[in-house]
């Protein structure tokens, strides 16, 4: 919970790096409301279809706008899509990567959008940039300070440590 919290309190904050555990704690809890609200969300809805009646789109539309969650939804997007890209950046940055790598990501996620639902080679690219960005976001922090900042473990950040064959004394 304390790395979620972390995430939150550095909301807009796209400079350091941002370790593992702060990431995936962050995504894990994020997830978990989401998962929460998507349930409210639907469950209203497989009632309203699975009551046998005739629905047309207007009435699922209704219903949907209808229900609370939607709302809830849409406030837990706003809220977390800030942070989220933050966090992203500073995991990029703990691998020594930029955080304009996510234009990468996105850019594939929105050219893909845009193409017909048949388009196998768009689907092909993002399910591939997104397979980058997982080994990126399981990847191990780089050793030592790097251009972003020093490393949140604290390995290798002092001078003893990056450099170990030479004598501290000199």
């Amino acid at each position: 919970m304390k790395w979620f919290l972390k995430c939150l309190t550095q909301y807009a904050d796209f400079s350091g790096r941002a370790r593992r555990k702060e990431f995936w704690f962050f995504q894990l809890f994020t997830g978990i409301i989401y998962f929460i609200i998507y349930i409210g969300l639907f469950k209203p809805l497989f009632l309203l279809i699975n009551s046998g009646e005739e629905l047309d789109q207007t009435e699922l539309l209704a219903s949907m706008l209808g229900n609370p969650f939607i709302y809830a939804l849409l406030i837990a997007w706003l809220a977390f899509i800030v942070p989220t890209l933050a966090v992203q950046v500073r995991r990029l940055h703990d691998i020594g990567k930029s955080g304009y790598w996510l234009f990468l990501l996105y850019g594939a996620q929105f050219v893909a959008s845009m193409a017909p639902t048949q388009a196998i080679i768009e689907n092909l690219a993002v399910l591939a940039v997104s397979c980058l960005f997982i080994f990126f976001y399981f990847k191990d922090s780089e050793y030592g300070p790097n251009q972003y900042g020093p490393n949140p473990k604290d390995l290798g950040n002092s001078i003893q440590e990056s450099h170990p064959t030479e004598d501290p004394t000199n």
